[in-house]
């Protein structure tokens, strides 16, 4: 049986997310809900100029 996992307000939080998911369940099923982007260190991603 899959899991499921909601995950909130990543915030642009791009490093804890990834340690989070390595840490679930390899089957798992993950909902994000909240805000996604505007605070974190990493709004928007990697940034190439």
């Amino acid at each position: 049986m899959r899991k499921i996992f909601a995950i909130g307000d990543i915030q642009g939080c791009s490093l804890e997310l990834d340690q989070l998911i390595c840490r679930l369940p390899k089957n798992s099923r993950i909902v994000c809900l909240g805000d996604l982007v505007n605070r974190g260190p990493d709004s928007l991603g990697p940034q190439t100029h």
